[in-house]
Order: structure tokens, then C-alpha cells, then sequence
């Protein structure tokens, strides 16, 4: 007669076979969570630089001179000045410092040939900078 029924050690072997793949499913997906996490900061930080140099670019055409903005929070939305920068889940308006824009002289063999003016924003320990406008005498 045959006895019908697992044996514990059967139930053992599949209940460990069973939780390693599921516990390496999980640090599997952990790690893609980690990458989602980091890739949806670094674009929530280069939508708040652009939306942040089309500001800064607008202001320059008129008035055409140094100047340092700050970033103030209004609820969820990031403001510059009195521009809406828009609302970020993942970045910190503390973490955007230094928003300036800064107008430098060229010079080559002791000679002054034109101007240039870039802005320059640090955002999450890194400094981005991009140059709006070049003008050369000669």
C-alpha cells in the first residue's frame, strides 16, 4: 500500500528553495527602485536649471547686468523672483543655492576683445553653468 503525503524534509527543500528566490527577487527590485529613485532626481533637477535659465535669459534681455536670485517655496511650487518654477516632488529648494548671473570680461595678450555672461547655478553639490551671450569687439 502506498502512503499518500509530503514528507517534512520535502516541505523544507521547497519552502527554502521558494524563499531564495523570492528574497533575491526582492534585492533585485530593490536596486531598480534605487535607479528609478536617482534617475527621476536628476530629471526633476535639470527641469528646475531649464525652467530656471529661461527666467534668468528672459530677465537678461531686458536689463543686460549682474544680478542674484533666490528660490522661495509657496506651498508645493518653486518660485524665482515672481516666476512659477514648478512643483517638484524630489528636489529641495534648499538644495538650489548660488542662482546668479555674471557678466566677465575676455581678454587675450592683455587685450580686452569682447564680454561674456553666463549663469551659474549650484544645485545638489554640483555647478552648472551655461553662457547666454557673447559679444566680441573685433
Amino acid at each position: 500500500m502506498k502512503e499518500r503525503g509530503f514528507l517534512f524534509i520535502d516541505i523544507l527543500v521547497s519552502i527554502f528553495i521558494f524563499s531564495t528566490v523570492i528574497l533575491s527577487l526582492v534585492v533585485l527590485m530593490n536596486r531598480n527602485i534605487e535607479n528609478i529613485r536617482n534617475v527621476i532626481n536628476i530629471n526633476d533637477e535639470k527641469r528646475a536649471v531649464f525652467n530656471i535659465e529661461n527666467i534668468i535669459m528672459r530677465d537678461f534681455y531686458d536689463s543686460k547686468k549682474e544680478k542674484n536670485y533666490e528660490i522661495n517655496k509657496n506651498g508645493e511650487n518653486l518660485f524665482l523672483k515672481s516666476e512659477n518654477i514648478g512643483k517638484f516632488k524630489y528636489l529641495n529648494p534648499e538644495k538650489i543655492k548660488n542662482i546668479k548671473l555674471f557678466k566677465r570680461d575676455v581678454i587675450l595678450n592683455d587685450e580686452n576683445i569682447g564680454q561674456i555672461f553666463f549663469i551659474s547655478i549650484e544645485i545638489n553639490e554640483k555647478k552648472i553653468e551655461k553662457v547666454i551671450e557673447e559679444k566680441y569687439e573685433k
